[in-house]
C-alpha cells in the first residue's frame, strides 16, 4: 500500500510558501485597481461632477430670467 510523502515544509515560490503567492497572484490585481478607482473617484470625478453642476446651474438660472422677461412682458403688454 502506497504511503503520503510527508513534507516537512510547505513548498514555496520565490521564498513565499505558495499559499500566500496563490493569495498574492488572485487578489493583488483586484487590490491594485481599487485603490486607483477610489482614487480616482474622489480627485477626477468628483471634479467633473462639480463642473458639470456648476453648468446646469447656469443654464437654469438663464432659462429663469428668459422666463422671468417673458413674464415682465406680458404682463406690460396685458396692463396698456
Amino acid at each position: 500500500m502506497p504511503q503520503p510523502i510527508k513534507r516537512d515544509s510547505m513548498p514555496t515560490v520565490g521564498g513565499i510558501q505558495l499559499p500566500t503567492f496563490i493569495i498574492i497572484v488572485m487578489f493583488g490585481p483586484f487590490a491594485l485597481s481599487f485603490i486607483c478607482f477610489v482614487i480616482w473617484h474622489y480627485t477626477v470625478q468628483r471634479y467633473r461632477d462639480k463642473k458639470q453642476l456648476q453648468k446646469q446651474v447656469e443654464l437654469e438660472e438663464g432659462r429663469n430670467r428668459d422666463v422671468e422677461m417673458q413674464v415682465r412682458g406680458l404682463v406690460q403688454q396685458g396692463g396698456t
